[in-house]
Protein backbone atom coordinates (compact mmCIF):
# COMPACT_ATOMS: atom_id res chain seq x y z
CA UNK A 1 0.00 0.00 0.00
CA UNK A 2 1.23 3.43 -0.71
CA UNK A 3 2.28 5.19 2.85
CA UNK A 4 0.36 8.34 1.09
CA UNK A 5 -2.68 5.73 1.28
CA UNK A 6 -1.64 4.74 5.06
CA UNK A 7 -1.13 8.80 6.14
CA UNK A 8 -4.93 9.03 4.81
CA UNK A 9 -6.48 6.37 6.51
CA UNK A 10 -4.77 6.92 9.60
CA UNK A 11 -6.24 10.54 9.93
CA UNK A 12 -9.40 9.23 8.39
CA UNK A 13 -9.50 6.82 11.49
CA UNK A 14 -8.58 9.33 14.35
CA UNK A 15 -10.95 11.71 13.41
CA UNK A 16 -14.20 9.36 13.37
CA UNK A 17 -13.03 7.56 16.38
CA UNK A 18 -12.65 4.16 14.45
CA UNK A 19 -10.29 2.44 16.79
CA UNK A 20 -10.53 -0.82 14.71
CA UNK A 21 -8.71 0.99 11.71
CA UNK A 22 -6.06 2.47 13.60
CA UNK A 23 -5.46 -1.03 15.50
CA UNK A 24 -4.78 -2.23 11.86
CA UNK A 25 -2.53 0.74 10.66
CA UNK A 26 -0.26 0.49 13.81
CA UNK A 27 2.32 -2.37 14.45
CA UNK A 28 1.50 -4.44 16.79
CA UNK A 29 4.33 -2.81 18.85
CA UNK A 30 4.48 0.25 17.30
CA UNK A 31 5.69 3.13 19.34
CA UNK A 32 4.14 6.81 19.71
CA UNK A 33 6.04 10.06 21.07
CA UNK A 34 5.75 13.36 21.27
CA UNK A 35 7.38 16.78 21.67
CA UNK A 36 5.62 17.91 24.76
CA UNK A 37 6.58 15.44 27.05
CA UNK A 38 9.31 13.26 25.23
CA UNK A 39 8.02 9.65 26.10
CA UNK A 40 7.21 6.86 24.00
CA UNK A 41 3.49 5.60 24.39
CA UNK A 42 2.35 1.97 23.67
CA UNK A 43 -0.45 1.81 20.77
CA UNK A 44 -2.93 1.29 23.47
CA UNK A 45 -2.05 4.28 25.51
CA UNK A 46 -1.94 6.35 22.22
CA UNK A 47 -5.20 5.21 20.91
CA UNK A 48 -6.94 6.17 24.88
CA UNK A 49 -5.08 9.11 24.80
CA UNK A 50 -7.03 10.27 21.22
CA UNK A 51 -10.33 9.03 22.45
CA UNK A 52 -10.10 10.91 25.92
CA UNK A 53 -9.01 14.01 23.97
CA UNK A 54 -12.31 13.73 21.70
CA UNK A 55 -14.30 12.82 25.12
CA UNK A 56 -12.77 16.17 26.41
CA UNK A 57 -13.23 18.49 23.37
CA UNK A 58 -16.49 16.84 21.13
CA UNK A 59 -15.45 19.46 18.77
CA UNK A 60 -12.38 18.23 18.11
CA UNK A 61 -11.30 17.37 14.42
CA UNK A 62 -7.56 16.53 12.69
CA UNK A 63 -7.75 18.50 9.21
CA UNK A 64 -4.65 17.21 7.04
CA UNK A 65 -2.75 20.03 5.59
CA UNK A 66 0.16 18.19 3.36
CA UNK A 67 1.09 14.84 3.15
CA UNK A 68 4.33 13.49 1.83
CA UNK A 69 5.34 10.49 1.27
CA UNK A 70 9.09 9.58 2.46
CA UNK A 71 11.31 6.45 1.59
CA UNK A 72 10.60 5.17 5.01
CA UNK A 73 7.02 6.30 5.60
CA UNK A 74 5.26 9.51 5.59
CA UNK A 75 5.50 13.13 6.83
CA UNK A 76 1.74 14.38 7.28
CA UNK A 77 0.92 17.95 8.75
CA UNK A 78 -2.43 18.69 10.01
CA UNK A 79 -4.50 21.02 12.09
CA UNK A 80 -6.18 20.07 15.11
CA UNK A 81 -9.07 22.27 15.16
CA UNK A 82 -11.65 22.38 18.22
CA UNK A 83 -14.24 24.82 19.12
CA UNK A 84 -15.30 26.90 22.62
CA UNK A 85 -17.89 28.95 22.30
CA UNK A 86 -17.32 31.50 19.66
CA UNK A 87 -13.50 30.77 19.30
CA UNK A 88 -12.44 27.95 17.13
CA UNK A 89 -8.71 27.09 17.28
CA UNK A 90 -6.83 25.52 14.41
CA UNK A 91 -3.25 24.36 16.53
CA UNK A 92 -0.40 23.02 13.37
CA UNK A 93 0.86 19.75 13.76
CA UNK A 94 3.24 18.09 12.12
CA UNK A 95 3.88 13.52 12.35
CA UNK A 96 6.43 11.67 10.42
CA UNK A 97 5.67 7.93 10.52
CA UNK A 98 8.39 4.96 9.87
CA UNK A 99 6.00 2.26 7.91
CA UNK A 100 6.86 -1.26 7.31
CA UNK A 101 4.81 -4.15 5.82
CA UNK A 102 1.61 -1.30 5.47
CA UNK A 103 1.78 -0.57 9.29
CA UNK A 104 2.61 2.89 11.13
CA UNK A 105 6.28 1.13 13.49
CA UNK A 106 6.80 4.34 14.92
CA UNK A 107 5.23 8.06 14.93
CA UNK A 108 6.89 11.13 16.22
CA UNK A 109 4.56 13.85 16.63
CA UNK A 110 4.68 17.71 17.29
CA UNK A 111 1.90 19.74 18.34
CA UNK A 112 1.55 23.14 20.98
CA UNK A 113 -1.47 22.15 22.82
CA UNK A 114 -0.94 25.50 24.85
CA UNK A 115 -3.47 27.38 22.95
CA UNK A 116 -5.99 25.03 24.15
CA UNK A 117 -5.05 24.97 27.98
CA UNK A 118 -7.16 28.42 28.84
CA UNK A 119 -10.21 27.55 27.37
CA UNK A 120 -10.54 23.95 29.57
CA UNK A 121 -12.32 23.47 32.38
CA UNK A 122 -11.40 21.40 35.55
CA UNK A 123 -13.48 18.51 33.88
CA UNK A 124 -12.11 18.67 30.75
CA UNK A 125 -8.46 18.62 32.30
CA UNK A 126 -8.84 16.08 34.32
CA UNK A 127 -10.63 13.20 31.27
CA UNK A 128 -7.08 14.55 29.43
CA UNK A 129 -4.97 13.81 32.28
CA UNK A 130 -6.51 9.99 31.98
Amino acid sequence: MDNVVIAERFIAAIDTEDTQTMREIYATDATVWHDFDRQEQSVNTNIDSLLNLRQAIPSVRWVTTRIEPLPTGFLLTYDLTMTFGERTLAIPACVIATVANDQITRLEEWVNATPMFKYLNPEQLKILAG
